[in-house]
């Protein structure tokens, strides 16, 4: 796998977001967004194509939201995730995330805190 992550910026109603493009070749095989607020920046919607799960495609796009979040001076990084997706939870506390609030609809929040400047 050829690997690269492309970042796209973004202005959604006046907050700055950027996606992230996981790319194989030409081929576009993953993606997050990441919305910037004032202290903390939020994935939103971590995708990895069928065939290329388990191939690190997830966790190289979490290290650079990492990193995307640290370069902006960012304290946290937050998502939410449905409690029953396990992958993707093993995932994120391998990262380093810490499970937070858990919502009614089955889903909960994870946050990581940052060290700023240190990518990690």
């Amino acid at each position: 796998m050829d690997l690269s992550i492309e970042v796209v910026p973004t202005i959604v109603d006046r907050v700055e977001e950027v996606l992230l493009l996981a790319r194989d070749g030409g081929r576009t095989v993953g993606s997050v967004g990441i919305k910037f607020e004032k202290r903390c920046a939020f994935m939103r919607r971590l995708f990895v194509a069928d065939d290329c799960r388990r191939r690190g495609v997830g966790a190289s796009l979490l290290r650079r939201a990492t990193d995307e979040a640290c370069r902006l001076g960012k304290e946290s990084l937050g998502l939410v995730v449905e409690a029953t997706n396990e992958d993707a939870i093993r995932l994120y506390r391998r990262f380093d995330f810490i499970i937070g609030h858990e919502y009614d609809d089955g889903t909960f929040s994870m946050f990581k805190p940052l060290v700023v400047g240190s990518g990690y």
